[in-house]
């Protein structure tokens, strides 16, 4: 194997560009959380309105007369939960 005699140039560079991804990753993030922070209750309603019609679902078809089994008896015992 070849071994690279320019490894200060190397971790040099990348202390650079880490850097760089650092400071831009932080003001994309800023800028992310400026915007998003006015459409946060939507999609919090949106998150937990879907939820609750998911978990409806799960417990309408986990508790019909052909799929009962222990198995998901458990899983239904934890969607009311």
């Amino acid at each position: 194997m070849k071994s690279c005699n320019n490894s200060r140039v190397v971790s040099g560079l990348g202390q650079r560009s880490r850097m760089l991804m650092t400071q831009l990753f932080s003001k994309v993030k800023v800028k992310f959380f400026y915007w998003y922070r006015n459409y946060h209750g939507y999609v919090a309603i949106a998150v937990c309105i879907l939820g609750i019609v998911a978990n409806s679902a799960n417990i309408v078809v986990l508790t019909r007369p052909s799929m009962r089994s222990p198995i998901n008896y458990i899983l239904s015992a934890l969607l009311h939960e």
